[in-house]
């Protein structure tokens, strides 16, 4: 994305109601691209309205930290979403609580996050955005240190 871009995220489109309201929005702040989660079931479809009315699509999520949780997210965005035009990812590794199925803060993690990026990334053309969040002080010490942010920036 380049500077000076203003995305508006939201968690779920439950309806074309929701759609709409959240595409208004975006026009009404000048917005360049929409972020969705994957998890929203009208996204694949969205892609090509949103593009209709000149905003871009990404779409985020807090992946399963295990490697077939990871891999099945990857392979969503990579064989589902990337072919039906999304313009870009971000990744949040950064879960509530430690231990959760989302807690990629553990150091064994780095290789399951490398592979997770390898899928997207040779899925996607050059022009695609791939992010990752931070909500938190890194790198303090007691600020989630084993999250492997090197892999998640290949």
């Amino acid at each position: 994305m380049a500077l000076g871009s203003k995305v508006l995220w939201i968690v779920d489109m439950k309806s074309e109601s929701v759609e709409t309201a959240f595409a208004k929005h975006a026009l009404a702040i000048g917005a360049t691209a929409v972020c969705i989660r994957t998890s929203s079931q009208r996204l694949p479809d969205a892609i090509e309205r949103f593009h209709d009315i000149g905003i871009k699509v990404l779409a985020w999520r807090w992946p399963s930290a295990s490697k077939s949780g990871a891999e099945r997210e990857a392979n969503n965005v990579a064989k589902n979403l990337i072919p039906a035009g999304l313009d870009g990812y971000v990744v949040d590794p950064e879960s509530d609580k430690a231990g959760a199925a989302n807690d990629w803060n553990r150091p064994e993690c780095a290789p399951v996050a490398a592979r997770f990026c390898e899928i997207i990334k040779n899925a996607a053309p050059a022009s695609f955005a791939f992010g990752t969040t931070s909500g938190c002080s890194y790198p303090a010490p007691d600020m989630k240190p084993n999250i492997p942010w090197k892999s998640f920036s290949l």
